[in-house]
């Protein structure tokens, strides 16, 4: 199960524009049963912490 399923959240539209050679990339993220925006800072913060450990996790055992 993905970070995304565990949190419950959902990412409806993604853009990608380029700027003087710049990726910038935007993903608007909603909860998954109600397919609102995500307002409550503990919830932000804690889908934060939770990308951010599992990025660094698959990070570390693709450089083994």
């Amino acid at each position: 199960m993905s970070c995304l399923d565990r949190e419950n959240i959902l990412i409806p539209l993604s853009r990608i524009n380029t700027q003087a050679g710049a990726a910038i990339d935007t993903l608007y993220v909603v909860d998954g049963s109600t397919h609102a925006k995500i307002t409550d800072s503990n919830r932000i913060r804690t889908i934060q912490q939770h990308l951010k450990s599992t990025i660094l996790s698959e990070g570390a055992a693709k450089s083994q």
